[in-house]
């Protein structure tokens, strides 16, 4: 198995607010393994982001509506 990525953030938001120097881990797939203040080996051997880190948004994008709506806004 592959180590993880570890990554540290100069400012994040977590589940619980903001927090600065924050240990970011990602398998090899790219996955989120864990996120938490960072410990004092992090800062020489993680790689450093730039900027503030947020979470992504997840896609829940859909258009179900629009087969309730077919028919119901075009008249003739």
């Amino acid at each position: 198995m592959t180590d993880p990525v570890r990554l540290l953030a100069p400012l994040a938001l977590l589940p619980h607010g903001w927090e600065e120097k924050v240990r970011i881990e990602c398998d090899a797939a790219g996955s989120l393994v864990g996120a938490g203040a960072a410990k004092a080996d992090d800062l020489g051997s993680a790689r450093r982001l730039e900027g503030t880190v947020i979470p992504g948004m997840g896609s829940f994008h859909s258009h179900p509506f629009q087969r309730v709506m077919a028919g119901l806004t075009i008249r003739p």
